[in-house]
């Protein structure tokens, strides 16, 4: 079952042209850069992942790392490409974080500017390609919605290498590099910003105002597939004390009926469990369920390979039942990458 993913089988008629009328828009915008040699040589060969590098610097820890996990995710949609049709629900998951953390990005990114008195007329025209940017992800996101077996991947992966690397090559560094080089005070400002403060005032969430309620995890389907029965058992007590449907497992054999049986939106795996990799790849590949790998250590550790593998968050043990929660909330929310979310998490950020 795990290596129906893994291998790549194909699925589906293989037609890709018929679905995305409104994410055709977005092609002629980018056409003379895609088809300059030159740039092409920058952004590299499709299936290639995107490397980072000096040269994408913008001369800020903040954006930097803003700019190298949504390569991150990129990358991703990349690795995807030849079998993305046995993957969908894990284009729909990079699809949303790749758009809601470009909202974010975009906030973060606009307040810089502002904070190191850019011209009006460069801030506004920066702004501007912020907002035609996320109106053609937000098309893009449509489009797969509509009909996701006949969504324009290529054509989608290739604006969004082509503008992420244009967009931090020539815009970012012009408008932003050589400002935010010696602004030592504004980089301090904006790493203070959280994800969830900023969801709350872009209204990525329909609560607007305060933390998610707690009513919002209540009948929620989870899972816990721990070979240790004291956490699994410990796990499942705060799931449970939450009011949400629980189901259990000790290794990834027994694992794969449960989530065919209550399809959970939540799974925490146990890291340490044989074959909990490629599950984990499996469920990201073909369930719309989200993975928590939970590790023993530091979570910088599995950072790289978790990533890889599509995994949504990781939890540290032990984890407090405060822990536990907020992660949920922030995979439910679905609004920032696995690699955001721990860096904050580690810099002590809520």
């Amino acid at each position: 079952m795990i290596q129906s993913c893994v291998s790549g089988k194909r699925c589906g008629s293989g037609k890709t042209d018929r679905a995305g009328a409104g994410v055709n828009g977005m092609v002629p915008q980018w056409r003379s850069l895609v088809d300059d040699a030159e740039f092409r040589a920058t952004i590299g060969p499709p299936d290639e992942p995107v490397q980072w590098s000096q040269d994408l610097s913008v001369q800020s820890a903040t954006l930097d790392l803003h700019h190298q996990i949504l390569v991150g995710c990129l990358n991703r949609m990349i690795r995807l490409r030849r079998t993305w049709r046995d993957s969908l629900p894990a284009v729909r998951r990079e699809l949303s974080l790749i758009i809601n953390y470009c909202k974010i990005h975009f906030f973060i990114e606009e307040a810089a500017m502002m904070k190191t008195a850019v011209p009006a007329a460069a801030y506004q025209r920066h702004r501007a390609v912020h907002r035609r940017i996320l109106a053609r992800m937000a098309d893009a996101v449509r489009a797969f919605h509509a009909d996701p077996l006949t969504f324009p991947f290529d054509r989608t992966l290739h604006f969004l290498r082509a503008w992420l690397v244009h967009h931090i090559l020539e815009e970012d560094k012009s408008d932003l590099g050589d400002r935010l080089a010696d602004q030592s005070a504004v980089e301090a400002e904006i790493a203070k910003y959280r994800y969830a403060e900023i969801c709350r005032k872009l209204k990525l969430r329909e609560e607007s105002v305060g933390p998610m309620p707690e009513t919002a995890l209540v009948n929620r389907f989870t899972a816990v597939v721990h070979g240790d029965p004291v956490r699994r058992a410990a796990l499942v007590a705060v799931l449970e004390g939450r009011r949400l449907h629980v189901s259990q497992a000790p290794d990834v054999a027994s694992a794969e009926g449960l989530v065919d049986a209550y399809a959970p939106e939540l799974l925490f795996l146990d890291w340490s469990l044989p074959a909990a990799k490629p599950f984990a790849r499996y469920l990201y590949c073909t369930r719309n369920t989200a993975v928590v790998a939970c590790h023993a250590g530091d979570p910088a550790e599995i950072l790289d390979v978790c990533e890889i593998q599509g995994v949504a968050h990781i939890l540290p043990h032990p984890g407090t039942e405060d822990t536990i929660v907020q992660t949920m909330h922030e995979i439910l929310d679905a609004f920032v990458p696995l690699r955001a979310l721990v860096l904050e998490r580690a810099a002590g950020g809520a």
